[in-house]
């Protein structure tokens, strides 16, 4: 006899807990073996029960599924979680997926789905759907994009747009450097030109999102 896959539910409303145990034990080889109600639970059930799959939902009291999957993930890299999710939490999916969740399950997916979904996981297998595996490749491409563009600067480049970035006039950059404004102004406009940028507001929000300066104090 095949052995059952013990699953563990992870969600704060009990109405949506109770409807898709009933549904899953529905099904000849699951077993819900616990239920948690915040990430803090699910943490400790997880790592007490060791269960084939949890589902995970991401919005959690105490500690949210993200940091939920991340902190199970720590204490036993072999256990496969599923998030949980709806259309308007897609955008958390990535960062779940990043965290160690082997793929989502949007709540409204039919029941077939989501039984198909944890037989795969339980097998090891990623879920991914088109949109969000769409999604990954475009962030993972704007990321390397991001990173060569700025490997393309030079030295004196760089330091300018940090500079910028700081609030530094082209006056103060220009007497700074020991260079001409003329120069700054040459500089700026080879730095735009190789970053995409239009004008100096675009250029600090590129250092900012890139990191390429300290924002704190």
């Amino acid at each position: 006899m095949t052995e059952k896959i013990r699953v563990l539910i992870v969600d704060d409303h009990p109405l949506f807990r109770n409807g898709l145990k009933s549904l899953l034990e529905t099904e000849p080889v699951i077993s819900v073996i616990a239920e948690a109600e915040n990430g803090v639970e699910a943490i400790d059930l997880a790592i007490e029960l060791e269960p084939d799959v949890i589902l995970m939902d991401l919005k959690l009291p105490l500690k949210n599924g993200i940091e939920a999957i991340k902190e199970i993930k720590c204490k036993n890299s072999e256990l496969k979680i599923l998030v949980l999710t709806s259309f308007s939490e897609e955008e958390n999916a990535i960062p779940a997926i990043i965290a160690g969740a082997l793929g989502y399950i949007m709540k409204d997916s039919p029941p077939h789905e989501v039984i198909q979904a944890i037989l795969k996981a339980n097998q090891g297998s990623p879920i991914l759907s088109a949109n969000i595996a769409t999604k990954m490749i475009q962030e993972l491409q704007r990321k390397e994009a991001s990173t060569a563009c700025v490997e393309a600067l030079t030295d004196r480049e760089l330091e300018i747009v940090k500079l910028i970035a700081q609030g530094t006039t082209n006056e103060q950059i220009a007497q700074k450097l020991f260079i001409s404004k003329r120069t700054v102004s040459t500089h700026i406009n080879n730095i735009n030109g190789k970053l995409n940028l239009k004008n100096r507001a675009q250029l600090v929000h590129y250092a900012i999102q890139n990191k390429l300066i300290d924002l704190d104090p």
